[in-house]
């Protein structure tokens, strides 16, 4: 369904591909993001990696994300800017969870590709993932066209966090009511959607007003006492 492939390690098998076979030509590649270097001495951006397709709202493909295999490197790396994807205004998964966001009018939004993955799996389907550490006015835009309802999935250290903050800030003035839940440290939505569905569904709907969140967060790193002398 959400068209999951693989790039093998090799430095230009995408290029032999798209250039040999189909046509193309190397720059056009380097515009798209798909290779990285110099003129004459291009290699593929994607090797050894499982690829995400990321697509806009209407289903067309923007991008990729690939997940790290095997060997080092940074876990997930992302198309670079194009002049048709901008992290900013993408939401994975919009154009296939869309209806169930419309239907229930509330979205869900956790943080990475697994997340949205095990969560749809599990039977919770209005679900969305970001394309970096908060919400962008680009991306709440999008999501009142679906819906009134925001859900936030937030880590335990997420309350300290400016670009968070500023995120549920956003959503409250773009008309959002916000709510959020906090899992526990162990676990990410993936994890816990994949090995309790049912308790994942309890976690979401077990959602608190974004404020009430706020202030148990801030008493509990501020470790304030219980009573005041």
């Amino acid at each position: 369904l959400f068209k999951l492939g693989y790039a093998p390690p090799l430095w230009e098998g995408l290029q032999k591909f798209l250039v040999g076979k189909k046509g193309y030509k190397p720059e056009e590649l380097l515009r798209a993001g798909l290779v990285v270097g110099q003129t004459g001495r291009f290699r593929d951006f994607f090797r050894d990696r499982l690829i995400f397709p990321l697509k806009d709202h209407r289903g067309n493909v923007v991008g990729f994300s690939g997940r790290i295999l095997n060997g080092d490197g940074p876990k997930y790396i992302n198309t670079p800017e194009t002049l048709v994807y901008h992290k900013a205004e993408l939401l994975y998964g919009l154009e296939t969870t869309k209806n169930a966001i419309k239907s229930q009018n509330q979205v869900i939004i956790v943080e990475g590709e697994f997340d949205l993955l095990s969560s749809w799996q599990a039977g919770v389907l209005n679900v969305v993932a970001i394309k970096g550490s908060a919400l962008t006015e680009s991306q709440l835009k999008l999501l009142k066209r679906f819906c009134e309802n925001l859900v936030l999935a937030l880590d335990r250290d997420l309350a300290g966090d400016t670009a968070s903050h500023r995120g549920i800030e956003l959503a409250e003035l773009s008309g959002f009511n916000v709510q959020v839940f906090r899992l526990s440290e162990s676990k990410d939505p993936d994890e816990l959607a994949r090995k309790n569905p049912e308790a994942w569904k309890e976690v979401v709907s077990s959602a608190q007003p974004v404020y009430d969140f706020l202030l148990e967060s801030a008493l509990q790193f501020c470790k304030l006492p219980h009573t005041i002398s």
